[in-house]
């Protein structure tokens, strides 16, 4: 109701009142108000992300599953830009599906956020032009937060990789037993009726790779079906390494000398540490570190293998100079069969490092240590066991025999496609 007065020249001499019925009015702005609650309910209920963003790639409104994914506050992300919580590397997409919402063409994408605590999510999104009256104001985007979906699927393609490996090793066993026996016999034969040092000396490194060899289906197999290891023992770290060292020797010194290529491959440091474990394992490992930092120096190059004692624990640290590896590759370099030599690799030596760290209760990763051509670094580090004596920092010595696993099992050695990495346990 509304009141007037009505005047002349006198005053004031009367009233005019108006009487407006407001109830249809305030029935209209009640259900409005439900309705509005009820969306916004609707949409802070939502497991889903749901973000309004304007033209210019600044958020709007956001409900509070972004805070919940993101740990952000809704105060904190609105008129804030969008590609800021995306990580670095889908940017550029992101920025391009985006110029084609405001176009009109509704976009579906998968990306990496980056949340306040620095982590990583992966999360699919729908994106579709806000229009309103008949004119493009923004973008709605819905998000939905993928990253234990994806990591299931990873683990179950892993686990196929490894049912594959399994059935890979069974197969292949009893063949190269056949020709690791004629190895085998014929090395022992040699040995025993030889007097020259030198040649008795290179038919001990046949017989030790020959036997690391036939343990090496049996651990594949073990890791791959989860069975028990065997038992470790006492072993001398500096003797493993010298093993590994000749071991590979022919690839780089021979190999690499009839290919016009230098490489300084050094042991320094004390040597005579001891740690427990299995010798072909540990000697397996070694080998294999040493051939991916050869294959990370295509042109030559120095690679450095220091053992020391931290906090009672071994430490093997080797260290080369070669040109290092994508993060992308430093990311995938324990997954079997991924190799990046092409048909020159198999993707098996990491992966079988890694099996074997995991069954001594270690780890094993990869570090770079220069922004060029610089050092990548590989660190073993394992539970000492005392000092049997020290090395003086020189070339890697002469061959050590110690103990190998004899199986009835074999495989072929495989170096993996990967520079160097660390194990430490």
């Amino acid at each position: 109701m509304t009141a007037e007065p009505i005047r002349d020249t006198s005053g004031q001499i009367g009233t005019v009142c108006t009487v407006r019925d407001l109830t249809e009015l305030r029935q209209v702005e009640a259900v409005a108000r439900e309705r509005q609650s009820l969306l916004e309910n609707v949409l802070e209920s939502a497991r889903e992300i749901i973000c309004a963003v304007d033209p210019e790639g600044r958020i709007m409104w956001s409900n509070s599953a972004a805070s919940a994914l993101n740990g952000y506050e809704k105060g904190e992300m609105i008129g804030r830009v969008f590609l800021e919580l995306i990580e670095e590397g889908d940017r550029e997409m992101a920025s391009e599906r985006f110029r084609r919402v405001l176009a009109g063409e509704p976009q579906t994408l998968e990306l990496r956020i980056i949340t306040r605590g620095s982590s990583v999510r992966h999360v699919l999104m729908d994106t579709t032009p806000l229009v309103i009256e008949g004119r493009t104001t923004g973008v709605l985007t819905i998000t939905r937060d993928i990253t234990e979906q994806k990591q299931e699927r990873e683990r179950a393609a892993q686990a196929d990789k490894l049912r594959a490996l399994g059935q890979l090793a069974s197969g292949v066993a009893h063949d190269f037993n056949n020709a690791l026996a004629a190895i085998l016999g014929r090395a022992q034969l040699l040995r025993r009726a030889t007097r020259d040092a030198e040649i008795a000396r290179n038919l001990d490194i046949i017989q030790t790779a020959a036997e690391d060899a036939a343990a090496t289906v049996r651990r594949i197999r073990s890791f791959a079906h989860q069975s028990p290891g065997e038992e470790f023992a006492p072993l001398e770290v500096g003797a493993l390494l010298r093993d590994a060292n000749e071991i590979t020797r022919t690839r780089w010194e021979n190999d690499a000398r009839a290919r016009g290529l230098s490489y300084d491959v050094r042991l320094d440091g004390a040597c005579g540490l001891h740690t427990r474990g299995n010798a072909s394992e540990l000697r397996e490992v070694f080998v294999n570190l040493i051939v991916n930092a050869i294959d990370a120096m295509p042109e030559g190059g120095r690679l450095s293998i220091k053992c020391r004692v931290r906090g009672g624990r071994v430490q093997i640290l080797f260290k080369d100079t070669g040109a290092g590896m994508t993060e992308e590759v430093r990311a995938r370099i324990f997954e079997p069969f991924y190799t990046t030599k092409g048909m020159h690799g198999t993707g098996l030596g990491l992966f079988v490092s890694y099996g074997i760290a995991s069954k001594a209760r270690a780890s094993i990763s990869s570090s770079q240590t220069s922004r060029c051509r610089g050092w990548t670094a590989s660190k073993w580090r394992a539970k000492s066991e005392g000092v049997a004596r020290a090395c003086p920092s020189s070339s890697l010595p002469a061959m050590a025999r110690t103990p190998s696993a004899r199986t009835a099992r074999a495989t072929p050695r495989t170096p993996s496609s990967a520079s160097p990495s660390t194990l430490d346990r």
